[in-house]
């Protein structure tokens, strides 16, 4: 950055002791930063703009340790989706980081440039000094101006003018040489900072904590990323808010099942409810994103084979479209209910306060504090109940996750070939309970024994998923075939790959089914339940004093 009282006459000044000088007219460009919601491009260690100036439009992709353009394409406008990226290098580079998430604007910065060329003793052009004035497009931001920097811009072959340049400036004008943190200014301008959101869970806890503190951390941890990607999904941006949005649900509901008993008495009930009606109210959307996400590989993998799966399916495509814009339809309108505002509103205000409160304040009728007793135990469920949360967590960390283990442990081994699919199903949200409270918790014990063990539950989760989501689909498949029938008809070609898919999805249900048994095993293994047994049997009681 350079300082506000060095002047580009200065700048002249100084270099003119390499070489001849001469200053090009102004030039002013327009870029727009974008990356995903979660930081996937900078994760990846790039940084991406669309530029708008005398040239043209394109879009350029950056390495941001050494700043140099990784390839860029000419772009009209700024892409979405990656769908939307122009074919070839940048195309390749930027699918499988994408995904399914969509390109957000981040900041527009513009910038106004001079350009100072050093020339050698034949007059050629060997290095251009770039000095950039850089400010936020956006008026509604408070502070736009981005401040100045100067950047050295080699011609090839001269590489060591260079250094020669950034000497000048270094013993004349004391600018020093930094790295190019354009893309960061530019966004915390904007209140963001890169890597502000990720969907993984970041929690560390403090084993000092109470049950009741350490509670406030996690749930309130839990209803920011709710209220984070709340708006993302009203606005259909991407499938990737809804399903952050629900995991949080998730896992709001099974910690209140888990330390049911720390909650304020005065509100438990209506947040429990509150919660169940949002985990139901986001269900049908989320559905829809799964079963088109699922069926455009499987049109991929049709087509590629040469079939006419994309003519074929283009009914049920419009179909489908028209259910899930009425599902995110009725989806913003529970997210914008002052049911889901007053929920959300009345969890925050309880969350900030402490937990556990004096009984007197809860029986005044303020959101206070839980003191434990037979009904927090009956609220809790199987979960039961941990005091008044005025208990270290580490200790009701352990008691919770071994009674999850314990149910899922109890629950698998009862699961026969004959079964009901109920009881797989009944074990998917148990398996899911026990993952949520060891990601909870593992800042407290020991995450080479705990990542093993949740990489176990994750195969297990995806194994019982698979096997419910193509029973779901499967299902959903003839339940829109018979509505599209009863509608606006139907061609037969249509109805009959939609029988075979339908066919395909009972048998990669019937697959994951098969490969239950095998897949629970490998997690109810001895070596699991001892690296259980050492992380969270209970602590030992000191011997008395003698």
């Amino acid at each position: 950055m350079l300082a506000d009282d060095v002047t580009i006459d200065q700048i002249l000044t100084a270099l003119s002791v390499i070489g001849s000088v001469q200053m090009d007219r102004p030039a002013r460009n327009e870029r727009t930063f974008l990356d995903t919601f979660d930081w996937r491009v900078h994760e990846a260690g790039w940084s991406l703009h669309h530029t708008r100036d005398r040239i043209g439009r394109r879009l350029a992709l950056h390495d941001r340790a050494s700043g140099r353009m990784r390839v860029s394409a000419v772009a009209e406008t700024a892409p979405r989706f990656t769908a939307d990226l122009p074919t070839g290098p940048l195309h390749r580079a930027l699918a499988p980081v994408l995904d399914v998430r969509t390109l957000l604007p981040l900041a527009t910065v513009r910038t106004e440039s001079t350009t100072v060329r050093i020339l050698d003793t034949e007059t050629k052009t060997v290095l251009r000094v770039v000095v950039d004035h850089d400010a936020i497009a956006d008026p509604a931001v408070p502070e736009p101006d981005l401040g100045r920097r100067a950047r050295l811009v080699a011609v090839k072959g001269y590489e060591p003018w260079a250094k020669r340049a950034g000497a000048a400036l270094a013993q004349h004008l004391g600018i020093e040489p930094g790295p190019d943190d354009l893309l960061e200014r530019a966004v915390r301008a904007t209140g963001r900072h890169p890597g502000d959101y990720s969907s993984k869970l970041r929690l560390t806890l403090d084993p000092a904590l109470s049950t009741g503190e350490a509670a406030t951390v996690i749930l309130g941890t839990f209803l920011a990323t709710i209220e984070v990607n709340r708006p993302g999904a009203r606005a259909d941006l991407d499938p990737e808010f809804l399903h952050d949005l629900r995991v949080a649900v998730r896992r709001t509901r099974a910690t209140l099942k888990a330390l049911a008993s720390v909650v304020p008495e005065a509100i438990r009930q209506d947040v429990r409810e509150g919660f169940t009606w949002l985990g139901r109210a986001t269900g049908e959307a989320r559905d829809l994103d799964v079963m088109v996400l699922d069926l455009s590989d499987a049109e991929r993998d049709a087509a590629a084979q040469g079939s006419d799966a994309a003519r074929e399916l283009a009914p049920l495509h419009a179909h489908l479209r028209l259910r899930r814009a009425a599902a995110y339809e009725a989806l913003d309108r529970d997210l914008g209910s002052p049911r889901c505002q007053g929920l959300l509103d009345l969890w925050r205000t309880a969350l900030a306060r402490p937990w556990p409160v004096p009984a007197a304040i809860e029986a005044g009728g303020e959101a206070g504090g839980e003191t434990g007793g037979e009904g927090a135990i009956q609220a809790g469920g199987e979960a039961g109940g941990e005091g008044d949360g005025t208990e270290p967590v580490t200790g009701v960390a352990r008691a919770r996750v071994l009674a999850a283990h314990r149910r899922v442990t109890r629950r698998g081994r009862a699961i026969t070939a004959t079964s009901a699919a109920e009881d797989l199903h009944d074990l998917r949200k148990r398996a899911k309970e026990l993952r949520y409270l060891l990601e909870c918790f593992a800042s407290l014990f020991s995450r080479r024994d705990v990542d093993p063990i949740v990489t176990e539950l994750k195969a297990l989760q995806d194994n019982l998923g698979r096997f419910q989501d193509h029973q779901v689909q499967a299902d959903a498949l003839r339940r829109f075939a018979d509505e599209m029938v009863h509608g606006a008809g139907a061609p037969t070609a249509t109805l009959m790959r939609m029988g075979r898919l339908a066919a395909d999805q009972d048998r990669a249900s019937e697959q994951a089914r098969a490969e239950f048994a095998e897949r629970f095993a490998a997690f109810d293994r001895p070596q699991n339940h001892r690296r259980f047994a050492r992380l969270f049997a209970p602590a030992p009681t000191p011997a008395p004093a003698r």
